[in-house]
């Protein structure tokens, strides 16, 4: 697709939202929601709500609230691409597979649309709408698929095994929203944009080096791209998934930035046999992912105590961003 594929009406073709989406979840509300509570309301407010827990004392140390104001920042998901970007995104991945190399083309409708806005085209303005929201819509279609297993697990865990054997639902979706959501949080973006000082092009023996802007761009792509091969690559080894069920009064509690590497994450994240991973899925539902089968299998699950909940707790506090998320107004490690 090129600048002139987009006429005065063309922008109403895409298979898009065109209506711009200003607070975008990089933790999705259809996840969070199991930790929604019964809470005190003023009138016209809302009667339930997430209790929020500041680690770091931005906001108030402990407050009950909407779906709609945790885990996601205006435009977090908007992306531009411009060519010196689409040039590092293909250089950098030359030889991937076609899953990869078919995200990339996806992506070149930003190409476009930059091309389109400098050049100023007719009703370059609109297209706007396309930055802001193409990965945010990306993003929600996959948690479409993935939580809708997810909440069936929740639901009944008895039922979603019958419908496992049955093969109506498949282990690759809770892989699919591990892997997702340990690319997709803010501290993974804050965490490679710290890590990488700065990204240089060259071209015909001389060197350019992108921008701060460009540089948060590329790697909201990459980080995207990322996390479907990783989900992929993951999918194809001899991974297994362990459900943990509380056995106790005790609860999960969750963060935002819920999906947890156990160990060395460069190692992991390199080898995707040796991940170990850990995400809760509900107060009363955790999960373990592994790149290898435990016992020779891939499936298990395992009813735990109010010690071991605890414990993973803990490892869900300490990799947490800056907020913790539960549906009681008191808890403990």
């Amino acid at each position: 697709m090129t600048k002139d594929d987009y006429t005065t009406t063309g922008i109403f073709s895409l298979n898009m939202n065109l209506n711009p989406k200003k607070k975008q979840h990089y933790v999705p509300r259809g996840y969070l929601k199991n930790w929604m509570a019964k809470r005190e309301a003023k009138e016209g407010k809302k009667s339930e709500g997430v209790w929020v827990w500041s680690i770091n004392g931005t906001r108030k140390n402990r407050f009950c609230t909407d779906l709609m104001d945790i885990s996601q920042e205006r435009y977090f998901n908007k992306l531009c691409i411009d060519q010196d970007i689409y040039d590092m995104l293909v250089y950098k991945y030359q030889g991937a597979n076609e899953l990869v190399i078919g995200i990339i083309n996806e992506l070149k409708l930003l190409l476009a649309v930059d091309l389109y806005k400098k050049e100023l085209g007719q009703n370059h303005a609109k297209l706007d709408v396309v930055n802001k929201n193409l990965l945010e819509d990306k993003y929600e279609k996959l948690e479409t698929a993935f939580l809708k297993t997810i909440n069936k697990i929740n639901e009944c865990p008895k039922d979603y095994i019958k419908d496992l054997i049955n093969g109506n639902f498949d282990l690759r979706d809770l892989v699919g929203f591990y892997a997702v959501q340990l690319f997709r949080s803010k501290k993974m973006r804050k965490s490679i944009g710290t890590s990488i000082k700065s990204f240089t092009i060259s071209r015909d023996g001389t060197e350019k080096r992108l921008s701060e802007e460009q540089k948060d761009n590329l790697i909201k792509a990459i980080l995207f791209i990322e996390s479907i091969r990783f989900a992929n690559d993951l999918s194809n080894t001899s991974f297994s998934v362990e459900l943990l069920l509380s056995n106790s009064q005790d609860s999960f509690i969750t963060s935002n930035s819920p999906a947890v590497s156990l160990g060395n994450r460069k190692k992991h994240l390199s080898n995707v046999s040796e991940i170990h991973g850990f995400i809760p899925l509900s107060p009363k539902v955790g999960m373990v992912i592994r790149g290898y089968k435990p016992l020779n299998k891939n499936f298990m699950i395992r009813y735990i105590d109010s010690q071991m909940i605890r414990e993973y707790n803990k490892i869900t506090v300490n990799w947490a961003d800056d907020e913790i998320y539960t549906s009681q107004s008191k808890w403990c490690l």
